[in-house]
């Protein structure tokens, strides 16, 4: 992937409060400001994929899924990056075949802090563009801030 230019990256969508960020509303909104990605965090509970940000354990009832997320991308005809940050250790398979069932035109970058998702991915296919997320910056990170 090269980018030549500044992106105007949609973090977790456009949110006027936490009550909104993560959910499709957000993006919505992200979509029609013309954002050029969006940036969406999404984890597996039971058996489903949702748009989750906050590993608590608490899910609203009204909380969209991943699914939801790529359908809403397929509808509106974005065509912008994609980056997909999969918090915890599970679900990395359900994500890549979700995604690859959708047959969407996007750049797609999936991420992670963890290094499980990320090599499961790579193994799914070797050419899926992979964040590894940290926590702790390294000298580059302290150059660039």
């Amino acid at each position: 992937m090269s980018v030549n230019k500044t992106l105007i990256i949609a973090h977790r969508g456009t949110h006027r409060d936490r009550g909104d960020e993560n959910a499709l509303i957000a993006f919505q909104r992200a979509i029609a400001a013309g954002v050029d990605g969006l940036e969406v965090d999404v984890q597996l509970y039971g058996n489903r994929l949702i748009l989750k940000h906050d590993q608590d354990g608490v899910v609203p009832a009204d909380v969209a899924t991943f699914g939801d997320f790529l359908t809403l991308i397929a509808t509106t005809h974005y065509q912008g990056l994609l980056l997909i940050e999969l918090k915890g250790r599970v679900g990395a398979e359900q994500l890549y075949r979700e995604l690859q069932a959708k047959q969407l035109p996007n750049a797609v970058m999936l991420q992670s802090f963890q290094e499980l998702p990320l090599r499961k991915w790579r193994r799914l296919d070797a050419n899926a563009p992979i964040g590894y997320l940290r926590h702790v910056p390294n000298m580059v990170s302290w150059r660039l801030w």
